[in-house]
């Protein structure tokens, strides 16, 4: 089975603001197929920070809390070890919410595949 091209594009960048320092924020446009979601890096001091937004849910890197997304009832789903938009794609899930789990998105499962479910 042949894996249809996932496209990562840069939509724009900035820097914000953050105290005395200026942190800087990058968009990526990312397209699954005609379907398309949104990436955002942010460069911290100790890691980036990765998030890919789609419709229903969204992938999020280990910085950010499974457990604040379970409260709120999101559909979210961890992807350790990332350090930009492609490889949240590429890499597995590690752990998921109760409605990603609806949606279908298990662990192990690649980041790509999750994404299409948020979509």
């Amino acid at each position: 089975m042949r894996r249809k091209p996932v496209g990562v594009r840069r939509m724009t960048a900035r820097w914000t603001p953050l105290g005395s320092r200026r942190v800087p924020v990058a968009l990526r446009r990312v397209s699954l197929g005609r379907r398309r979601a949104v990436g955002v890096e942010i460069q911290l001091p100790e890691a980036p920070l990765v998030l890919v937004l789609g419709r229903k849910g969204y992938l999020m890197c280990g910085y950010l809390n499974l457990e604040a997304a379970e409260r709120f009832h999101a559909a979210a789903a961890i992807v350790r070890g990332v350090r930009n938009v492609r490889e949240i794609l590429e890499k597995g899930v590690w752990k998921v919410t109760r409605r990603a789990r609806r949606l279908g998105v298990r662990p192990g499962i690649p980041g790509r595949e999750a994404l299409k479910r948020f979509l």
